[in-house]
């Protein structure tokens, strides 16, 4: 026997999606709460319990990892590649950070998710985590949807878009101007925010929410039930992942099924053990969605997102900014794909600077192209 060096070459264990592997252990956490009843006794508990629940919930989900289960989840890895890449080529300013989420809207999976500009693993993910004021991106879904369902006007009916002022509250167009009459389209698409506010007023504000109520917005309360939240003034916010899923109706002829990154969970034989049951419902009616789809149309064609267009069967989506230009948004769709970008600071700075840049609508752009 001849005594031979060994020498190992152990090769560093690297996360090549660290973005959606660290989502997807964050969900699959929320999938076994769900599914073993944790998360129903959880919201019933004091601290204390919460507590003891939470420590109960930790072990049976590492209880579950350690038997050598299979995760599948609905990442694309091209989506995936692409999305990391267009937040870090279109990010010029160092300390300014983004966020992009991409939905399969069709099979309501999460194909992609972006944590910030260089995200490392179990950093602060900005994609889910950090949670926004949405500005005007938020119009689809609490303003126009509803009105143009309880209404049943078209995109052509008119509004006021002059000054406005109730109980107090007097918003202004960003331009600071007065537009007289306009039609929905024009309001829409050039964001006008008196408009807005003036349309939910007429549906009332508890119709309005009403509406909001069907996506699963968790930081949402009746403290939010104001008008200011017409144009995105709302206490806390919206996640980007959660303003990605709510667009997803626009996909879906006005349905809403809540998408996840996790498909399924199986063990090592193949066999089922956990799976998301999500209930589709109808928001809107059909007609509704169409019209909706024909001003997110608009708004890349020649509204405010008209820098992220391209030739393509169909593209539309909403931008969205916030008092003194914190946060950037644009949030939209293809036939395919629903994509949300978040562009702004983690603590919330004024950057007018970059407006001209629109970094939002060029990684929103990049994503989508082929």
């Amino acid at each position: 026997m001849t005594n031979e060096k060994i020498t190992l070459h152990v090769q560093k264990k690297t996360d090549l999606y660290p973005d959606y592997v660290s989502y997807v252990e964050d969900e699959l956490r929320a999938l076994v709460s769900e599914e073993k009843g944790y998360a129903k006794k959880i919201t019933k508990a004091n601290d204390k319990e919460k507590g003891i629940l939470s420590k109960e919930l930790d072990a049976e989900v590492q209880k579950l990892l350690e038997s050598g289960v299979i995760i599948h989840t609905g990442m694309d890895r091209s989506l995936q590649e692409k999305a990391v890449k267009a937040v870090k080529s279109s990010l010029i300013t160092t300390d300014v950070e983004a966020a992009a989420v991409v939905i399969d809207h069709k099979n309501h999976t999460i194909g992609a998710l972006v944590g910030g500009k260089n995200y490392k693993k179990y950093e602060f993910n900005r994609s889910y985590q950090a949670y926004r004021q949405p500005g005007s991106a938020i119009k689809p879904l609490l303003v126009y949807g509803p009105y143009l369902q309880e209404t049943g006007k078209g995109v052509k009916s008119t509004v006021n878009a002059d000054a406005f002022c109730k109980d107090g509250y007097c918003p202004q167009n960003y331009s600071g101007q007065d537009y007289g009459n306009v039609t929905l389209d024009q309001a829409f698409i050039h964001s006008y925010n008196t408009p807005a506010v003036r349309l939910a007023d007429s549906i009332g504000l508890k119709t309005a929410f009403s509406y909001l109520a069907h996506f699963p917005f968790k930081k949402v309360t009746e403290e939010d039930v104001h008008l200011s939240s017409a144009i995105g003034g709302f206490t806390v916010g919206m996640s980007p992942l959660e303003m990605t899923n709510a667009y997803t109706v626009f996909g879906n002829n006005g349905s809403f099924k809540s998408s996840h990154a996790i498909t399924s969970v199986t063990d090592a034989d193949g066999n089922l053990l956990y799976e998301w049951k999500e209930a589709e419902e109808t928001v809107w009616n059909k007609a509704t969605n169409d019209k909706m789809r024909t001003l997110l149309k608009h708004t890349v064609t020649s509204g405010t997102a008209k820098k992220a267009n391209f030739q393509a069967p169909y593209l539309g989506g909403k931008t969205g900014t916030t008092n003194d230009y914190k946060d950037y948004w644009m949030v939209g769709l293809s036939n395919d794909l629903t994509v949300g970008v978040w562009v702004g600071k983690d603590a919330p700075t004024n950057l007018k600077s970059i407006e001209s840049n629109a970094p939002h609508l060029s990684i929103w752009k990049k994503i989508l192209i082929p």
